[in-house]
């Protein structure tokens, strides 16, 4: 329940914080039986050429997401929206996986600042455009602000621990810059913890009880 709780706060904040606009929180529930029809009928052919269990994970995820129909405050809805803002690239850019620890442990600064490098340039080639088909696919058009051209080269023209200050804990020191945008706007505790990726969250791998790494070729994209 962690990502569902998250998110109904985050929409509590949003409406303290902003009462003129109308915010939704869309509950989006998905039984074994609608994930595999609609995997088999549209979600597979939108990540083509994308087979990992990862990709399955996440594309899922996504589709639904991008799909826009559950349910507000009980209710049947399906979102009007056109199109759709999502965070992918904000790891990339400030240090938000696990393994940038590892490395700013092992080679300091210049190691973490050279690692998000790369990673930021491959970020399109790993993907392989497998996210903006999904959305395409609901007829909608995810919007990245953290991979925006002129965002990146802004961001990246800050020093790396303005960025990112891994000598903090998790939940703190991982896009660190952030996190203070967040808490100067007045979000409060919403600005501090650890994220859990939508692949987990979304809990769609536990649908199919089964022993598998996110790199292995899956079988039901096939």
């Amino acid at each position: 329940m962690h990502g569902e709780i998250v998110g109904a706060n985050a929409v509590k904040a949003l409406r303290v914080l902003f009462p003129d606009r109308k915010w939704n929180f869309v509950e989006v529930t998905v039984d074994r039986a609608e994930l595999m029809l609609n995997r088999n009928e549209h979600i597979k052919h939108s990540l083509k050429p994308m087979v990992s269990v990862i990709d399955d994970s996440i594309g899922c995820a996504l589709w639904f997401a991008a799909r826009g129909r559950g349910t507000v405050n009980g209710k049947k809805y399906i979102s009007p929206a056109k199109y759709v803002y999502i965070g992918m690239g904000s790891d990339e850019l400030l240090a938000g996986y696990s393994r940038h620890r590892q490395v700013f442990r092992t080679g300091g600064w210049k190691a973490l600042a050279q690692q998000l490098k790369i990673e930021l340039s491959r970020m399109w080639e790993r993907n392989s455009g497998r996210d903006d088909r999904v959305f395409f696919d609901n007829c909608r058009v995810s919007l990245l602000p953290y991979v925006d051209e002129d965002f990146v080269a802004a961001v990246n023209q800050l020093p790396i621990w303005v960025k990112a200050d891994l000598r903090y804990k998790r939940g703190i020191g991982e896009k660190i810059i952030l996190r203070a945008a967040l808490w100067k706007l007045g979000f409060g505790s919403l600005a501090f913890g650890n994220k859990i990726a939508i692949q987990f969250g979304s809990r769609i791998a536990k649908f199919e009880k089964r022993s598998e790494k996110g790199s292995d070729i899956c079988d039901r994209l096939l």
